[in-house]
């Protein structure tokens, strides 16, 4: 009988101590939503993009254990796909969240629409999502 109730003690521990193991595990952050967020996330600390007016949907990721690669496409609200942009981004896990690395390629990682012929030069081509002007 002392046996058998040392038995189903050391089961019970056991099952509790897998069950505490268990809910310890993070969610995988391993998502095109997770990486939309991180990809906010960065473009909302410049403050000077119209994030409200453009969709913002990640086509394509490759993730990596603590890296990932994403493919992101901004299109203008109303406006047809060709008058949008992708981009792609480089982003490293960082606790239980993902953030944009920055491109020492590009700066900021974005480049300034071609001009367009029918805006004068400073200008942002027709259809394009109001910017914040920069502060001097």
């Amino acid at each position: 009988m002392k046996h058998a109730l040392r038995w189903i003690v050391l089961c019970l521990v056991a099952a509790s101590l897998l069950g505490m193991l268990a809910g310890c595990q993070k969610a995988s952050i391993d998502t095109n939503e997770a990486v939309r967020e991180a990809v906010l996330r960065h473009l909302s600390a410049r403050g000077d993009l119209g994030l409200g007016d453009l969709e913002i949907q990640v086509l394509n990721t490759k993730f990596e254990g603590d890296r990932c690669q994403a493919e992101v496409q901004f299109l203008p609200k109303g406006q047809p796909a060709e008058a949008g942009m992708t981009m792609q981004y480089t982003l490293a896990r960082e606790g239980d969240v993902w953030k944009v690395q920055p491109n020492p390629n590009s700066g900021h990682g974005m480049m300034p629409p071609p001009a367009s012929p029918e805006a004068p030069a400073g200008e942002m081509p027709p259809g394009h999502p109001p910017v914040a002007p920069t502060p001097r």
